[in-house]
Order: C-alpha cells, then sequence, then structure tokens
C-alpha cells in the first residue's frame, strides 16, 4: 500500500459553524499532476472521496528548539517495530500528531475554473491555542496541509 500526500492551495474559514466550533473547507486538490508526480483519477474519485468524512484533522503544535513560538510540525510520522499475536516483528506506521476536528463534509468544486477535491473539517473549539494558530496562519498565507490517500491497486 502505498501513501500520496497533496497539498491543498486554498483554505477558508467559517467562525459561527456548528455547536461553536470552527469550520474550514480545505481544496485538498486538483486533477492535475502534483508535486509528487500523482495525478488523481477523476473518473473513479466520486466512488472513494467520502472515505474522508468522520477522518479526524489531526497536527501537531510545537515549541521551537530555542525558544521560538508554538507552531505546527510536520507529519510526525515513523516506523517502529511491535510484536503481533504470533510474538513476529513487524513495521508498523504510527503519527505522534492530535485531532483537533473531524471531517465532515466533501464534494467536488470549481475554483478559478478548476475542479478541486474539497472537504469540510469542523475544527473543535475545546483547543483555543489550535484554531488561534490555523486562524493566524491562514491570514498570513503560510498555513500548508495535506492528507493522505492509501492506493490499493
Amino acid at each position: 500500500m502505498e501513501s500520496i500526500f497533496l497539498n491543498p492551495s486554498k483554505i477558508w474559514l467559517a467562525e459561527n459553524a456548528t455547536n461553536g466550533n470552527m469550520q474550514a473547507k480545505f481544496a485538498l486538490s486538483d486533477f492535475s499532476v502534483n508535486l509528487n508526480g500523482v495525478r488523481l483519477n477523476r473518473e473513479t474519485i466520486e466512488n472513494w472521496m467520502g472515505s474522508i468524512i468522520n477522518q479526524p484533522l489531526v497536527g501537531k503544535i510545537v515549541r521551537g528548539a530555542f525558544g521560538e513560538k508554538e507552531d505546527f510540525a510536520g507529519h510526525q510520522m515513523r516506523k517502529t517495530y511491535v510484536k503481533d499475536d504470533l510474538g513476529n516483528m513487524v513495521q508498523v506506521v504510527t503519527f505522534d500528531t492530535n485531532a483537533y476536528g473531524t471531517f465532515v463534509d466533501v464534494g467536488i468544486e470549481e475554483i478559478d475554473g478548476v475542479e478541486c477535491v474539497v472537504a469540510t473539517a469542523e475544527i473543535w473549539n475545546r483547543y483555543p491555542k489550535t484554531v488561534r494558530l490555523i486562524k493566524d496562519r491562514i491570514a498570513a498565507g503560510t498555513l500548508h496541509t495535506s492528507w493522505e490517500i492509501a492506493v490499493d491497486d
């Protein structure tokens, strides 16, 4: 199984979202070849893009080594080995991230004349530091996100 990382270029916020939580709409990808040399298949995407619904919006906030302000870190992915039920050592992928919300909607929308996969996440207001950091980074144009797709075939 391969993981594909895709980077969106546009993010919108809704301040007064359901239950007082903030909603963010992410343009996840279009259908051109991305920086990884991968192109999503427009003909089959509607069969699987709904798998993002109820998946967590994750991230990791860290403080820089020299007292820099807190900011988001990278994927925080690492490969480790654990024993399976038969006692065999198997490699697993773990992420040192936290869930800050969940994806509640996905669709295809035209943005600037280009069809894009767009997903909406509800970001929980119980994490005010995360909400503030997301707002600040969007305002500065420096919020970069990615999503992962597991490819079996």
